[in-house]
């Protein structure tokens, strides 16, 4: 779908919503040219440059950001935000609801075959951002090409997955989401 602003599109991967609207959605957006972000009142954002050259960040209030390839940054979607671009780029997005939703996440670069712990979650979101990855976890096993991504859940205790990459090594993103009244009894 394209930006409000025209300035880039994005791939939606998944959404979850509730009757007060966005719970958290994860998508990959493809930049190409410098703008504004889109505001998301009450959200906060982890973006992580999956592909081009860096992207800084311009905040309103003077901070500056610069996105470089596999590491994630975190932010307020109440923050006014502008994105200076050299060329196109594509950037993984996962925007969460603050007062609704956790969110613990983590980058695994990958060679060969990588054993991974995910902490227990509703959702747990695999991205892979780079290369070609056998995802195995309770008995089934997916396989995912750059780009695609695998969603599961819940899971109520610590979930081990075995990564086995077909490329020499890769990258995979992985983002476990709560719903904050999940975690209080």
């Amino acid at each position: 779908m394209p930006w409000k602003n025209g300035g880039g599109s994005t791939r939606e991967i998944w959404k979850v919503e509730d009757a007060d609207g966005i719970l958290w959605r994860a998508s990959i957006a493809t930049i190409h040219q410098s703008g504004p972000f889109s505001l998301f009142s009450g959200c906060d954002r982890i973006i992580t440059l999956i592909d081009g050259p860096p992207v800084t960040l311009d905040f309103e209030d003077g901070e500056t950001l610069t996105l470089e390839t596999f590491a994630p940054r975190s932010f307020s979607c109440d923050r006014p935000v502008s994105a200076a671009i050299a060329g196109t780029s594509h950037d993984l997005n996962l925007i969460w609801r603050r007062d609704a939703v956790s969110v613990a996440h983590q980058v695994q670069a990958v060679k060969g075959e990588t054993p991974l712990t995910l902490p227990p979650a509703h959702w747990h979101l695999v991205v892979v951002c780079d290369g070609a990855v056998g995802v195995a976890a309770g008995g089934m096993t997916e396989t995912l090409a750059t780009g695609e991504a695998l969603l599961f859940g819940p899971t109520p205790k610590a979930q081990s997955l075995d990564l086995t990459f077909s490329t020499a090594n890769g990258v995979v993103l992985t983002f476990g989401m709560t719903e904050r009244s999940e975690l209080t009894p």
